[in-house]
This record gives structure tokens, sequence and C-alpha cells, in this order.
């Protein structure tokens, strides 16, 4: 039940039955009967005031209600709305005041229906507190956040001052720098500026992006100050560029991946990379890459591919992160032959000969050539180990051409011969030159016939 209160010979409290009970004391016995009946269960202790006892009672969590009964009748003859169970009533001339067991913990005015003092974020929380006040009119009271506020007129209390204030007192947002923000102030009491040893200021929050607040007390002048300022998210900027290219030197199913990047003051920007087949859906490719490039390996022959890099930062467990951009369809080829573990192309139990290296395209309208390369397989020898004819001999009767003949050749069939490394029976062309021909990269098939 509530605290017992005094009046007129009878006593007042309240219970959780949800009654207001009045009690009377005779020959050393206390008599209580019921007086009202009232919204919810109660633990408010009443307020009493021109023949009313003014009390609270609990609806919901977010709902209660201060109600005033007259104590002839017991009727019940006004009934106010609280933003949650009402735990402590003030009555000041004609204005009505309660704390309330709710979030953000402040001090309610009953009859206009509004919180008449909101306490800063820091300092929000439950509340079963009472509300003293002062000869000078100045409200004091606490909730669970462990602070003690004073609330009312100003002119009473230290006051506090952003020395970059704009008109209405406030600060603009400040920038997220990974660093403790502590922007200048000034404080004053009845127009007395006070000296930084006549007061003592508290930072919370004033790191990472959201709400900071400045807690400024003194031992010597009354109040507590609370001002509360922003900290802005980290910018991260849309994704500039992003290229992605086949990795003939590692395999004709390997892409890499390159984009440009940026740096955000305080942290470190990473890049989410996806791949995406055609028609399908997107994947990982690199959750948070932090350079400027990767490679997605072993993807599926033959198929189109495209690729998208997104920038973000992560600051104190929070994600921000720019626009990302997405590169065109690149293709991985398909060969006919045989890989190795590195996806190369490998033929093997070749004889000494000459070979041709032809890529066919599965749709004509995505090529603008159909490249070809001709390489020399030479039986092993003391003199020539890799078995590689070092010969520029690319017409169809082995004969050497001159070297202006050989220029006169397609770009194909110049960089497939410098790109053909060969070793005897089984060598392992690298097609950089053929894959450099298709320009728009498209799914072939490669295969190797000999040159008759």
């Amino acid at each position: 039940c509530s605290t017992v209160v005094y009046n007129g010979g009878k006593y007042y409290f309240t219970g959780k039955a949800g009654n207001l009970y009045e009690a009377t004391i005779a020959d050393g016995k206390i008599q209580a009967e019921v007086k009202a009946k009232l919204a919810g269960p109660s633990t408010c202790t009443p307020e009493i005031a021109d023949g009313k006892a003014y009390v609270g009672s609990y609806i919901s969590r977010t709902e209660g209600c201060v109600q005033a009964v007259n104590l002839d009748s017991g009727e019940i003859t006004e009934t106010y709305e609280t933003p949650a169970d009402a735990k402590y009533i003030m009555l000041s001339g004609d204005n009505i005041y309660c704390t309330y067991n709710g979030y953000p913990g402040g001090i309610y005015d009953v009859k206009a229906g509004i919180n008449y003092f909101t306490p800063a974020s820091g300092m929000q929380n439950y509340c079963i507190s009472g509300i003293s006040a002062g000869n000078d009119g100045v409200m004091y009271y606490t909730n669970d956040s462990n602070h003690l506020m004073a609330v009312g007129n100003s002119e009473n209390l230290i006051n506090v001052q952003w020395e970059s204030a704009d008109g209405s007192g406030n600060i603009a947002p400040i920038k997220y720098t990974g660093s403790e923000q502590t922007p200048k102030f000034t404080v004053t009491y009845k127009g007395k500026v006070l000296g930084n040893t006549e007061y003592r200021e508290e930072f919370a929050d004033n790191k990472y992006p959201g709400t900071a607040a400045l807690t400024v007390r003194s031992e010597s002048y009354p109040g507590i100050v609370i001002k509360e300022f922003t900290i802005n998210e980290p910018v991260v900027t849309a994704q500039k560029t992003v290229t992605a290219e086949l990795t003939p030197e590692s395999g004709y199913d390997d892409v890499t991946v390159k984009w440009s990047t940026q740096k955000v003051e305080g942290t470190t920007v990473r890049y989410k990379v996806e791949y995406q087949k055609y028609g399908g859906s997107w994947n990982i490719a690199a959750s948070s890459a932090n350079g400027s490039s990767t490679k997605k390996m072993n993807l599926s022959d033959g198929v189109r591919y495209r690729f998208k890099v997104t920038p973000f930062v992560k600051v104190n467990g929070n994600t921000y992160s720019g626009d990302s951009k997405t590169t065109g369809y690149v293709y991985t080829l398909k060969s006919d032959e045989p890989t190795d573990e590195n996806g190369k192309v490998v033929f093997d139990n070749l004889k000494a000969g000459k070979y041709v290296v032809s890529v066919e395209a599965f749709s004509d309208t995505d090529y603008f050539a159909m490249p070809w390369a001709e390489v020399s397989v030479s039986e092993k020898t003391s003199d020539n180990p890799s078995g590689i004819e070092d010969t520029d001999e690319n017409n169809d009767g082995g004969e050497k051409t001159s070297k202006q003949e050989n220029n006169q050749e397609s770009d194909a069939e110049t960089r497939g011969n410098e790109a053909s490394p060969a070793t005897g029976d089984s060598f392992s062309p690298v097609l950089a030159g053929i894959i450099a021909v298709l320009a728009l990269a498209a799914a072939a098939a490669v295969t190797l016939r000999k040159r008759i």
C-alpha cells in the first residue's frame, strides 16, 4: 500500500486492491473502510486539498490516471489520464503535477496532459520518486537513472550556453571523427560567469554517432543543467568505379574485380563484393574486403557474371553504407579439353608438330572475332628442354616466315604464340591473347586440333 496521510482526524492510504481507504483510531484500535473504488491498483500516496484526495492508479504499462475523490461522499469527481502509473502527486495552485513509473521518467502536467519536464536522453528511466519544491519554486526529484534533477525558474539556477550556439541556443551537429567531442560552453549564475573550478562538467555518449549530453552541476550554486548535442553519422560516398575482368593467368573461370577506394575519418572503409550469375540471385564474393581488388575463382564455365561493390564502415556496432556500383557482364570460357588444378586447359599426349587452338562462340552475336592461335610442339632435347618451337612458323607448309610477314598476322595469332608454354607430351597454353580479342568476353568453347 501507499504511505499513510493524516487529514482532519482521519487517515488515508491506497492499496493494490484498487481502493482508497479511510481509517480511524479509537481505543487503540484501527478501523478502516473503503472510501472509493479507484480505476486500478494504486500505491500512490494521496495528496489532499480542498476536501478532495488526489490519487494515481495503474491501468497498463503505458497508461495510468489521476483521480480526485470527494472525502465527504467518496464520489470520484475528476479523472485525468497519465502516461503510466502515477506514483506521486504535487499540487501547486490550480496545477496538478505527478511523476509516473515509465519512460521518459519526467514530470507530468496532469490537467494540461503534457510532459512538464522531459529529462535528457542519458537521464531517462522509470520513476517512483516524489517531488520536493523549494521556496524559489524549483522542483527537485529523481528517477532510476540515478540523477537528481532541478526543474523550475531558470533565473534561480545556473545557466549553460554553447559558445557556438545558434539563435535558439543549440549547436549544429558535429562531424564524427572517431574521437570524443567536447564543444565549448559558458556557465553563468544570475549574469555572473563562473570559473571552471566553480562547477563540474560531465560529457556522456560523446564519441559515436547519435545524441550526446553535457551535464553541469555546482556545489556553490543551485541547479543541474543538461545540454544535448548531436554527432552525425559517418558519410560513406557512393562507389565511383568498379571493373571485372577474366584472369587468364590463373584460369579461364576466374574473375578479378577492382574498385576505387575512399577514406572516412575515424574509421576504415571496407567493401562488400557480390557476384550474380545471369538470371540468378546475388552471392557474396568478399564480405569485408579492405583493399582495392579481389579475385573470385572457380566460377561456372561458359556463364555470364556481373559484380557489385558496396562501400561501408562499422562504427559502434552500426553499419553505414554508400551506394553500390555494378559492372557489366563478364563471360567465363568453357573448354572441351581437360584442365589442371589451376583451371588451365591441358592437352595431354601431344606429338611433335603444329596445333591450332580454336575458340568457338556459343552465340555469334557475342563476338567481334573468332580468334585462333597456333602453337608448335617439338620433342624434348637437351637444347630445347621446354619442347616449344621458338620459331615464327605460322604458315600451312611449316616454313619460317619473315618478321615482317609475322607482324602482319592478327593480334590473336601473335599473342597466342607468345603466351603458349608447352612441354613435350603435356602443355598448358595460357589463352591471354585469345581472351583479349574476345571484345565482349562471351562464353566460348576451347578446343585443339592438329595443323594439317
